[in-house]
C-alpha cells in the first residue's frame, strides 16, 4: 500500500496555525482540530498593498469583472497567448479554449462532468465524450442482429463449416438458450472479434523492438530521453486510434444492452467454454469459478469469482490482447501480475461488474487504461478496492482510459500517473458517482529537487515540454465525504498545453498535495479544482490553490462550506510569469493560510507583459494570513487583487 503524504516542516507548523485559528472559528467549520494552540507564521519578504472597504456586489454582477476593475484589468486581459508556439497535432481543442478564454474552462468542465455522471451505466456514452474530448471522430460500430452460429465461427477464426465436434457441441448449447439471451450473446461475440480485428491492424504496424520501447516511455513519466519522446510519437503517428476507440465502444454499447434478466436467462446453464485460437470464451454460471488467462471473453452469471493471472509476459505478449470480462453479481478478485485489467496497451481492454464487493489488483496499464488503445472498467455498485502501481485508474496515453464507478464506499490506491491522468494524445477520467471515497497517490518516483515525490494524479493533463501537447485527465467524484492524497502534480493541473481537473460535487472533503496542485497551470496548461459543496480543507505546498504559472491559467472554486486552505507561497490566487491565477470563494467562513506574501491575490510583470492573480471571497466572516480582511479589496503587487465582499 503507498505511504501517506507526509508534509515538509513548514507546512506542519501552518497545520498547527489553522488548528488554533480553526478551534477559534467555531462549531461546524471546516477544520478538525489538528493540534496545540501556535502563533502565526511570520511572512518574509514585503510587498506594496493598497486597500479600501468593499459594498456588497451589485445583484446581476460579474464578481470576477468587478475584481478585475478594481485593478483596472477586464476578462479580456484573462487570455493566454498560444499563438506564440507552432501547431502540434497532439494539441486538443478544449485546452486552446480553456486558455483563449479562461472563463470558459470551469462552465465547460462542469457540463462535461454532468454528463458523464449521468452516463455511468451508459458507459458507450461516456467513451464518446472522451472521444470528443480527444477530437476524434471515432465511428459508432455496434452490431446489428446477427446469426449465433456466425458470430461464434467469427470469435473462433474459422469458417461455419470448419467447427470442430467440441465447438459445435457448445454452440448447442448456446443455441439452446432464450432467444433473448442468444441474440445478445451473437452480438457481443461479433462486436468482440471486431475488436480482435482492429487490433490486428495495430499490431501489424509496430514490431517488437518498438513495443518495448513504448512500455518504457510510458511507464516512466518524466523520465524519457529526447530520443525516446520522439521515437515514441512516430509509433503513434502510424495508428489510426479512431478505430480502437470506435470497437471498445461499440462492445461497451453491446454490454449495456443485455437484456434484463441476463443472469436468470443464462444462469441454469452448464458453463460454455469455446476453445478458439485467438482465446476462450466463458459463459459461466451462478457458481464460485476460477477464469483463466486464456479467457479473453468471459460472461459470469453470479458467484463469488476469481480473474487471477500470475504469469508474468513481456511486453509483445501484452501488446495486442482484447479481454472483455462481463460479471453480473458476487464479490469478486480480479488479480494479474502482467496482463493489463480493463487495460488496452495497443488493444481494447473491457472489466463490466454490475454488483458486489470486489478487489481489483492490476499491473501498470490496467484498470481503465489506454496505451496506444482503450482501457474501460465499469463497477456499478459494492464498496471496492482497486489498486494499481502506476498507469492506471483512468489513464490515457496516446489513447482513453475510462473508470466508472457507480456506488459504494471505494479506495483507490495508486503510485503514480493514475486516478484521472493523461499524457501525450490520451484522455484519462475517473468517474464514482456516490460513496465516501479515499483517493492516494503517493511515493511514485522521486522529483528532481531531492527527498520528494511526484503523483501526476487525481486530474492531471501533462505534456512532452517542447515536443507534444498533454492530454485531458479528470477525477470526478458525485457525491460523499473523500479524502484525496497526493504530492507533486495532483488534484487538477496541467503541464505544457495539457488540461487536468478534479470535480467533486458534494460531501466534507480533504485535500492533501505538495507542489503543483489544486488547480494549477503549469507551462501553458489549465488546472481546475472545483468543490461545490461541504466543509473542506485543503493543505499544498506550493503553485496551488489557484495558481497559473508561465502562461498557465489554475483555478480553485469552492461553492459552499467553511474551508480551511493552508499553503506555503504562489497560492491562492497567484499569477506569476504572465499566468492567471483565480481561488473563489462562494459561502462560507473561512481560514486562508499562506507562508509567503505571493500569494492571496498576487502578480507581477514578467517579459513586458501582466501577471494576473485574484482572491476572491464573496461572504462569510473569514481569517487570512498574512494579510487580507473582511469587507476589503487589496490590491497587492502589479496585477493582484484581493477581494473579500459582504455577503448578498
Amino acid at each position: 500500500m503507498p505511504r501517506p503524504y507526509v508534509a515538509p516542516v513548514r507546512l506542519r507548523l501552518l497545520l498547527v496555525v489553522v488548528g488554533a485559528l480553526a478551534l477559534d472559528a467555531g462549531p461546524g467549520h471546516g477544520l478538525d482540530p489538528v493540534g496545540p494552540t501556535g502563533g502565526s507564521p511570520a511572512p518574509r519578504g514585503h510587498l506594496q498593498s493598497s486597500g479600501r472597504a468593499q459594498q456588497p456586489l451589485e445583484p446581476g454582477a460579474d464578481p470576477l469583472a468587478v475584481a478585475l476593475g478594481a485593478n483596472g484589468w477586464s476578462v479580456r486581459d484573462l487570455a493566454m497567448r498560444i499563438d506564440l508556439d507552432p501547431p502540434d497535432r497532439w494539441r486538443r481543442s478544449i485546452v486552446n479554449r480553456c486558455l483563449s478564454d479562461p472563463t470558459r474552462m470551469e462552465p465547460e468542465i462542469a457540463a462535461l462532468a454532468s454528463r458523464i455522471l449521468g452516463a455511468v451505466e451508459r458507459p458507450g456514452e461516456a467513451l464518446r465524450l472522451c472521444s470528443e474530448l480527444a477530437d476524434l471522430s471515432a465511428p459508432d460500430s455496434a452490431p446489428g442482429p446477427v446469426a449465433l452460429r456466425g458470430a461464434v465461427a467469427r470469435f473462433l477464426g474459422v469458417e461455419p463449416s470448419a467447427m470442430s465436434a467440441p465447438q459445435l457441441l457448445d454452440l448447442g448449447r448456446l443455441e439452446a438458450l432464450p432467444p433473448a439471451a442468444g441474440a445478445w450473446l451473437a452480438r457481443l461475440l461479433a462486436a468482440h472479434a471486431a475488436a480482435r480485428e482492429a487490433t490486428a491492424a495495430v499490431v501489424r504496424r509496430i514490431p517488437a523492438p518498438r513495443i518495448d520501447l513504448l512500455d518504457r516511455v510510458v511507464h516512466n513519466p518524466a523520465r524519457e530521453s529526447p530520443e525516446e519522446v520522439e521515437q515514441a510519437l512516430s509509433i503513434a503517428s502510424a495508428v489510426d486510434l479512431r478505430a480502437l476507440v470506435g470497437a471498445a465502444t461499440a462492445l461497451a454499447t453491446v454490454i449495456q444492452h443485455r437484456p434484463a434478466g441476463l443472469d436468470r436467462l443464462v444462469g441454469r446453464v452448464r458453463t460454455v467454454r469455446l476453445e478458439g485460437r485467438h482465446g476462450t470464451f466463458v459463459l459461466g454460471g451462478p457458481g464460485d469459478d476460477l477464469h483463466p488467462e486464456r479467457a479473453v471473453l468471459v460472461v459470469d452469471c453470479g458467484g463469488n469469482d476469481r480473474y487471477e493471472y500470475p504469469r508474468l509476459a513481456p511486453p509483445v505478449e501484452r501488446f495486442g490482447q482484447v479481454r472483455v470480462l462481463i460479471d453480473l453479481g458476487g464479490d469478486d478478485l480480479y488479480r494479474s501480475a502482467s496482463a493489463p485489467l480493463a487495460g488496452g496497451f495497443g488493444s481494447v481492454g473491457i472489466v463490466w461488474d454490475d454488483a458486489g464487493d470486489d478487489a481489483y489488483d492490476g499491473p501498470p496499464g490496467s484498470l481503465g487504461a489506454g496505451v496506444l488503445g482503450v482501457g474501460l472498467l465499469v463497477d456499478l455498485s459494492g464498496n471496492d478496492v482497486y489498486r494499481v502501481s502506476r498507469v492506471g485508474q483512468g489513464c490515457g496515453v496516446l489513447g482513453v482510459g475510462l473508470l466508472l464507478d457507480g456506488a459504494g464506499h471505494d479506495a483507490y490506491q495508486a503510485r503514480l500517473a493514475a486516478q484521472g491522468y493523461a499524457g501525450v494524445g490520451g484522455v484519462g477520467l475517473l468517474v464514482d458517482r456516490a460513496g465516501h471515497d479515499t483517493y492516494y497517490a503517493t511515493a511514485g518516483q522521486k522529483d528532481f529537487r531531492g527527498d520528494l515525490f511526484d503523483s501526476f494524479a487525481q486530474g492531471c493533463g501533462l505534456g512532452w515540454r517542447n515536443r507534444a501537447c498533454g492530454g485531458v485527465a479528470g477525477l470526478i467524484d458525485g457525491s460523499g465525504n473523500d479524502a484525496y492524497s497526493g504530492e507533486y502534480w495532483a488534484q487538477g493541473v496541467g503541464y505544457w498545453y495539457g488540461l487536468g481537473f478534479l470535480v467533486d460535487l458534494g460531501g466534507r472533503d480533504r485535500y492533501v498535495a505538495g507542489r503543483y496542485a489544486q488547480g494549477a497551470g503549469v507551462h501553458l496548461a489549465a488546472g481546475l479544482l472545483v468543490d461545490r459543496d461541504g466543509h473542506d480543507n485543503y493543505v499544498a505546498t506550493a503553485v496551488c490553490q489557484g495558481t497559473g504559472y508561465d502562461r498557465g491559467v489554475g483555478v480553485l472554486h469552492d461553492l459552499e462550506g467553511n474551508d480551511v486552505r493552508v499553503a506555503h507561497d504562489l497560492s491562492q490566487g497567484c499569477g506569476f510569469a504572465n499566468g492567471f491565477g483565480l481561488l473563489r470563494d462562494d459561502h462560507g467562513c473561512d481560514v486562508s493560510i499562506a507562508w509567503e506574501l505571493d500569494s492571496q491575490g498576487y502578480g507581477t510583470e514578467a517579459r513586458s507583459a501582466p501577471s494576473i492573480g485574484v482572491h476572491l471571497d464573496l461572504g462569510g466572516i473569514d481569517r487570512y494570513v498574512p494579510e487580507g480582511r473582511n469587507n476589503t479589496v487589496l490590491i497587492r503587487g502589479q496585477g493582484g487583487i484581493l477581494l473579500d465582499a459582504p455577503g448578498r
